[in-house]
């Protein structure tokens, strides 16, 4: 039998029946199918016109009617269709294989020695219209493409792993699996990432495979296969090979995408650690902190490089306002350019040195004609200090040609140029967030800012100086996506900013923080000019965009993402309150709500249970939860406050042995704190401690472990239930007070009193670690929730057990003298968390107090294991071993749904809460 290619005739079944078992063997049989087969697919393909479902069945469907599972051959041939639009030819023929009874389930046929079916060969080859096809006709594709072969190889691990490298293929199978949490370990456990970073992958073009796998899965340089390497350390150990002196250029470019993708991510710096490096040596420092020094040499630094040795790409650099003093070559350099007078010009009065005379001589120096303009920008914008606000003239290369080695001569400060020179001078190519405290009475000069950040690819860029120039952000950081800039309150620096030429440049800016001083404008009027200015920029920003999109060729994806940018204003008012802009962002609306339906639910339950005390308290007396409030005291003029406040003493020293009364709060940290306790729990009676402060530096104040000391036992021996302390002390303190505090701490948790502390908001530099090490097993340690519920980036890398609101709070206590002293009307920080858990907490107790004494012994037995039971009974989400996964205590889920139904008597509402918050303890006890 055989078949013409260009025939049209139907199949003769008497023909066909020449394969029946009887008559051939098995091995023959098949053969003779799979010749018939290519000669279909050699039909089909040389046929101009698409034949449909129903023609083929009719022409061929005694052929495929004969196809079973034993044509392993079948995946393979199929694979050997052309890609493109001529493929499309071949849809009908594969449609009535997956209907064909007998062989509907090839794309799960195993063949070849590897066990491969047709997915993984169409990946080997590249297929990737086969790929999508298939994979639009299975009920489960996700399963056919992570079906792992004999190998124990998924179609991601081939395409990971292909001698040509092609990004698209990897784009293709991460879409149909649509999973970015998938299980895709296979060989030895390994990700496709892994086998993608294999040095004997690393063909050209391979980043670019490398790069679509990073983009899908953010947490997939995190991932370890059966060796416990994450991809970088298993990229590191491949290098023995010898292809890695062939192929170093393309291995050094994958080893920055892994670091890059790592310090990305939000992790802390134990984690970081571990993804980056697999033992203990070369172990490199991957952020840079001089917090804590007020003033240091140039020269010093290099001290630092013969025991510190930093990664070439850094998460952080953080400087505070600070003095560095100009290295000793420097300074002899400018002692002979001053004393010289060949090379000195006449009439240049450069080497005076004085802001006058340099200002005298650069507007001599002028050319006429030197600064052309972009006719669409104003000008004549200027701050205060004469220097220029926005330079537009996209020609003008001033200040970037200067002296690499050497930083910029200029009247500004040049302080800050010195350490981004020795971090240069280290090997630091790439710094992902700078944070810089600039001085505002003489601060860095645009041209230093530009001279220290330019090259290193700044992504997060917080810069402390009032009236930044645009071009000079976009000179120095042209990659930054998250900026934050202050403005003095000029109405004609917004203008600037806002300009054709100015921010709407910004090609990768996402985020967008403005702070404004308000300056001699009004509140109102500042708001209005901020609202504008945001309106204007996004509107800048779009037209900007569109004349980008039109130079982008049709067959290429534009770049910029100036749709999802984020702007945000805030105004520091002259009389210290704050406004803020409303949020646009869907996502940050809803979680505002979310913060503030915590809030409000908390507030609603205290109306509530303030009235059911009031009303019980006719018959009866149950005691009130004693709550100690260890701070800087509280203000004890306030009504709402005093009439809470159960009993004060202060530790705080002054002069000549008097001592700060505890009725007065110093800073107003401890008034706000017994506000929010007091917000929760309205109920309680607060014990006020008032701590001794020392002067530690220049604008810092410390809290003295000794008061601390004599505060806690104060409040032991008033037998309260709970203290809450909303600070942190260093572990560098003296190590024989912080052994008494240890034992004072001790002491309180013997004695059956809950202990709340705050982490300290340092983030990574997080060394406030007492008083919650004091007694870590038996103290709750708070940290901060932010809006959408997550945890602070400040809350460190202490393991907290609970994050609660405590971003942007409002912390006005209705009290007109003490709110107009307010520095900022909303504030930030794990304080007022832990206040608001420490309120909580006294709710619990008050609650069950309320509704049967007796269990609040039985609470006092096992303080601490007994109130994690009812905190935890709040959530019932199950808490995972994610770091802050189930932290969050969803408070709607008990107090809110106790409200719900006003039908209900009141003491139904309480005990709906309390047999919630009981029922762990209670089973522990087995009542």
């Amino acid at each position: 039998m055989s078949l013409s290619p260009d025939t049209d005739d139907d199949w003769d079944d008497d023909e066909l029946s020449g394969i029946s078992d009887e008559e051939i063997s098995s091995a023959d049989r098949i053969k003779f199918l799979e010749s018939e087969f290519d000669k279909i697919l050699e039909n089909i393909k040389t046929n101009p016109n698409t034949e449909t479902k129903e023609q083929l069945a009719k022409k061929y469907g005694t052929v495929i009617d004969q196809l079973d599972q034993q044509c392993m051959w079948l995946p393979r041939n199929l694979t050997n269709t052309p890609t493109g639009h001529t493929f499309d030819r071949f849809k009908p023929l594969i449609e009535l294989l997956l209907e064909s009874p007998r062989c509907n389930a090839f794309p799960s046929w195993q063949d070849n020695e590897q066990k491969e079916t047709i997915l993984h060969i169409s990946t080997r080859k590249n297929h990737q219209s086969l790929i999508r096809f298939v994979c639009e006709k299975l009920e489960d594709p996700k399963k056919g493409l992570l079906e792992l072969s004999i190998n124990r190889l998924s179609c991601l691990h081939i395409a990971a792993q292909r001698g040509r490298p092609d990004p698209d293929l990897m784009k293709l199978l991460l879409e149909l699996v649509n999973d970015p949490e998938a299980d895709l370990k296979g060989m030895e456990g390994n990700t496709p990432l892994h086998l993608a970073v294999d040095i004997q992958a690393c063909e050209p073009g391979q980043h670019k495979v490398v790069e679509v796998l990073l983009n899908a899965c953010k947490g997939a340089v995190r991932l370890k296969n059966s060796d416990s390497l994450t991809p970088l350390q298993y990229h590191y150990k491949s290098r023995d090979s010898p292809a890695f002196n062939r192929r170093k250029k393309r291995a050094k470019r994958i080893e920055a995408m892994l670091k890059l993708n790592c310090l990305r991510l939000d992790i802390d710096r134990d984690e970081t650690r571990e993804i980056l490096y697999s033992g203990t040596v070369d172990r490199r420092e991957f952020a840079f902190d001089l917090v804590g020094y007020e003033e240091i040499r140039a020269d010093d630094l290099n001290h630092l490089s013969t025991h510190i040795s930093l990664e070439t790409i850094l998460k952080s650099v953080v400087i505070p306002d600070l003095t560095v003093h100009p290295t000793e070559d420097y300074l002899a350099a400018k002692v002979l350019a001053k004393r010289s007078t060949v090379n000195r010009a006449p009439g240049n009065p450069f080497m005076d040195q004085t802001d006058e005379s340099y200002e005298r001589y650069r507007a001599s120096s002028s050319t006429p004609g030197q600064q052309a303009t972009d006719p669409h920008e104003p000008r004549g914008l200027s701050q205060s200090a004469g220097q220029s606000i926005i330079e537009y003239d996209e020609s003008d290369e001033a200040g970037d040609s200067d002296n690499p080695d050497e930083p910029p001569d200029c009247p500004g400060r040049i302080d800050y140029c010195w350490i981004f020179q020795w971090l240069r001078h280290q090997g630091v190519t790439k710094i992902l967030r700078v944070s810089v405290q600039d001085r505002q009475h003489k601060p860095h000069s645009d041209q230093s800012i530009r001279w220290s950040l330019k090259g290193m690819g700044v992504e997060i860029l917080d810069w402390n100086k009032l009236d930044i120039c645009p071009r000079t952000i976009r000179k120095a950081a042209p990659a930054v996506r998250d900026l934050t800039l202050y403005c003095s309150g000029n109405n004609a620096v917004l203008g600037s900013w806002m300009a054709p030429g100015g921010l709407a440049k910004l090609e990768h800016l996402k985020v967008l923080n403005i702070k404004i001083l308000q300056g001699l404008e009004s509140l109102q009027r500042t708001a209005a000019q901020a609202d504008r200015f945001k309106k204007k920029l996004l509107e800048e920003r779009r037209r900007w965009c569109h004349v980008q999109h039109e130079k982008v060729p049709a067959k290429e994806t534009p770049t910029c993402a100036c749709h999802q940018i984020k702007v945000k204003w805030s105004i520091v008012g002259n009389n210290g309150k704050s406004v803020k802009s409303n949020t646009d962002n869907e996502d940050d609306k809803k979680a505002e709500v979310e913060k503030q339906e915590w809030i409000k639910c908390m507030e609603r339950f205290a109306d509530f249970i303030r009235a059911y005390r009031l009303d019980i308290e006719e018959q009866e007396a149950p005691p009130r939860i004693k709550v100690a409030l260890i701070d800087d005291g509280v203000d004890g003029l306030n009504g709402e406050l005093s009439s809470v406040i159960a009993a004060g003493q202060t530790f705080s020293e002054r002069t000549n042995h008097d001592y700060n009364p505890y009725f007065k709060s110093t800073r107003g940290h401890g008034t706000i704190m017994a506000m929010l306790i007091r917000k929760i729990c309205p109920n309680l009676r607060l014990y006020v401690a008032k701590l001794n402060e020392q002067r530690t530096g220049r604008n810092t104040m410390s809290i003295t472990a000794e008061s601390a000391v004599k505060a806690v036992n104060w409040a032991v021996d008033n037998k309260v239930h709970l203290i809450s302390m909303s600070w942190t002390i260093s572990q560098t303190t003296n190590p024989a007070t912080i052994q008494d505090l240890v034992t004072a701490i001790n002491r309180a948790v013997q004695n059956g009193i809950l202990i709340f502390c705050s982490v300290s908001d340092q983030g990574p530099r997080d060394t406030g670690q007492y008083p919650a090490r004091c007694n870590r097993d038996n103290s709750f340690l708070i940290g901060t929730a932010t809006i959408s519920g997550q945890a602070w980036r400040w809350n460190g890398t202490n393991e907290v057990d609970y994050i609660l609101p405590g971003t942007d709070l409002d912390v006005q206590i209705h009290d007109e003298l003490f709110d107009s002293r307010l520095r900022n009307v909303y504030e930030s920080g794990s304080s007022l968390a832990t206040a608001l858990a420490s309120g909580l907490a006294a709710l619990i107790l008050d609650c069950i107090a309320l509704y049967d004494v007796d269990d609040l012994a039985l609470m006092k037995e096992k303080a601490h294991a007994r109130m994690k039971m009812a905190l935890n009974s709040i959530s019932p989400a199950p808490r995972s071993s994610n770091r802050d996964d189930g932290k969050y205590l969803h408070v709607w889920d008990t107090f809110g749904k106790a409200l719900e139904d006003d039908r209900k008597r009141d003491r139904v509402k309480l005990k709906f809460v309390v047999d919630i918050l009981m029922s762990r303890v209670r089973q522990e006890v087995g009542t």
